[in-house]
């Protein structure tokens, strides 16, 4: 499984600070990416890793992160992953 993050909360380096974090717990990672800013964190994982999206949610992006339909657009740089993280703004 890959995961991309994307930064949707406009805080600069906030997408790489959480894919080194993701790195850190054994997950493939792509090179971050930048989303439409959002507030909350939602994960989305194409079909066959729902449970790999809920793993993400609780252990290693946010116990208040959502997880959400896979897009059918995606952003740039993620065609190839199987969850894009959206790192939103905090509530």
């Amino acid at each position: 499984m890959k995961v991309i993050v994307a930064n949707a909360s406009g805080v600069q380096g906030a997408a790489q600070t959480l894919t080194n974090a993701l790195k850190g717990l054994g997950y493939a990672t792509d090179v971050p990416t930048n989303a439409s800013t959002q507030t909350g964190t939602t994960i989305a994982c194409k079909a066959g890793f729902e449970k790999e999206a809920q793993v993400l949610a609780f252990v290693g992006v946010d116990h208040g992160a959502k997880v959400v339909a896979y897009p059918s657009s995606v952003p740039t740089g993620a065609q190839n992953d199987d969850c894009i993280v959206f790192l939103g703004k905090s509530t």
